[in-house]
């Protein structure tokens, strides 16, 4: 995680150095001391410093009150099928005030895809008797309340705005960051291919919205029957699936066994076999009629 400075933060009244999610971890009364904070501790981690960071992100009243409500929908059962894990984790971040530069960016993008959703009655409309859908729990987990959005969104917006014109989106390195703390019981290495591709597809995603589950233009090509599941080609394995049936990457309900073309997989868990050329071959045609 990379180390900035700022004299911005609501935390410190001179410079402060700082996680990249805000987080102070020194106050000091001079640039210079701040900046001998955030090198010493880059050095020992083995990092670039993150350099000057002129952006605040102190959340909202607002957000957090939405992100609350949302968990609290999301605790009674009314959330969508399509909800994963890590938008539950974010919004709890919320709903504490804090809240990352990656997350503000992705925030922008998605009520900006969804905005469309409040068009029905019961993700807008408080007294319908449907209300809150699961487009509305959506919005409220992501900081935007779905009765009044436009002030989240303009936050989010502004901020999104300030931050890549400052220059210290660090938002691939978060979603490095994101795979390679993934819950897999052991330590695996990522290959440098893996990473990359990884955060490319997160971006894909955040600006167009999830892949569905098709073969088509914007389809994962999702197969749930799945001829490499015994070499550890599925989706449990996989550094987008997120549990609960969920996944970063594609839409829908998404099995544990279940496979797509964008899988990325540690070689750890990848067992290879020997297996005659045509049963490859039967494989390979399967998944290719599928």
């Amino acid at each position: 995680m990379p180390y900035f400075i700022t004299d911005k933060s609501p935390d410190c009244s001179g410079w402060a150095t700082i996680k990249e999610d805000g987080e102070v971890i020194g106050c000091h009364t001079t640039k210079q001391d701040a900046i001998d904070q955030m090198v010493a501790v880059s050095i020992a981690e083995d990092m670039e410093p993150g350099g000057e960071r002129q952006v605040s992100l102190n959340v909202p009243a607002y957000i957090r009150s939405a992100a609350r409500k949302g968990l609290d929908y999301y605790g009674q059962g009314l959330a969508g099928d399509g909800l994963v894990d890590r938008t539950v984790r974010e919004a709890r971040d919320m709903a504490r005030g804090d809240i990352s530069e990656d997350k503000v960016i992705r925030a922008n993008a998605w009520g900006a895809r969804h905005l469309v959703d409040l068009d029905a009655s019961k993700n807008s409309n408080a007294d319908d008797e449907e209300f809150p859908g699961a487009g509305a729990v959506a919005f409220y987990l992501w900081g935007i309340n779905p009765l009044d959005p436009e002030p989240a969104m303009n936050w989010f917006m502004s901020k999104a705005e300030a931050i890549k014109a400052d220059g210290t989106d660090t938002s691939r390195a978060t979603k490095v960051a994101d795979m390679e703390q993934r819950d897999l019981n052991e330590n695996f290495v990522w290959t440098g291919h893996q990473q990359a591709l990884y955060a490319e597809l997160e971006d894909i995603a955040d600006t167009f919205g999830q892949f569905d589950q098709t073969s088509g233009g914007d389809g994962a090509h999702y197969f749930t029957e799945n001829p490499f599941k015994a070499e550890g080609l599925m989706c449990a394995n996989c550094a987008f699936y997120d549990g609960a049936q969920g996944c970063d990457l594609v839409s829908g309900v998404i099995l544990p066994d279940a496979l797509c073309k964008f899988w990325i997989i540690p070689a750890d868990l990848i067992q290879t076999r020997s297996v005659p050329l045509t049963v490859r071959q039967r494989e390979l045609n399967l998944i290719a009629n599928i």
